[in-house]
C-alpha cells in the first residue's frame, strides 16, 4: 500500500522560536495583588429545581389541574422555605465571621474570606 503524497513532502510549518533568541521582558510587576475580585465569587444556584420540575411535569400530565398536583406544589413550597432559611443562616454566619478560619484551605474560601486572609500579609509593589 502506497503512502499518500503529502506524507513525503517536507514539513514547512512554523517552528517554535528558541528561548535564547527572545529574552523575557517584564511588562507588569510579577507580584500578586493584595486582594482578589469579589464579583465572580458569587454563584447563582437554582433553588428547588427537582421539585419545580416534578410539579411542572405533574401539571403537564394533568392538563394544568392544580388539585391533582397538591403534593408536588407543597413540596416546592417547603423546599423554597428551607432554601430561604438556609440563605439567611449563611448571611448571618458571614456577618459573624470577622476573621479567616485557619482550618480552611484557600480553595474553599470565598473571596471575602480570602481578602481578609491576604490583608494579614500585605506587600508593596516593585518599582521600575
Amino acid at each position: 500500500m502506497a503512502l499518500p503524497l503529502w506524507t513525503k513532502l517536507p514539513k514547512r510549518g512554523r517552528r517554535p522560536q528558541p528561548e535564547k533568541k527572545t529574552p523575557f521582558r517584564e511588562e507588569w510587576p510579577m507580584v500578586l495583588d493584595n486582594a482578589v475580585s469579589t464579583r465572580r465569587g458569587k454563584t447563582k444556584d437554582a433553588a428547588c429545581l427537582k421539585e419545580t420540575l416534578a410539579f411542572i411535569t405533574c401539571l403537564k400530565d394533568n392538563n394544568n389541574m392544580q388539585e391533582l398536583c397538591k403534593t408536588q406544589g407543597e413540596a416546592v413550597q417547603n423546599c423554597y422555605h428551607n432554601y430561604l432559611a438556609y440563605k439567611e443562616e449563611l448571611r448571618n454566619r458571614k456577618k459573624k465571621v470577622t476573621d479567616f478560619v485557619p482550618g480552611i484551605s484557600a480553595k474553599d474560601m470565598d473571596p471575602v474570606q480570602l481578602n481578609r486572609f491576604l490583608s494579614h500579609f500585605p506587600h508593596a509593589f516593585k518599582k521600575k
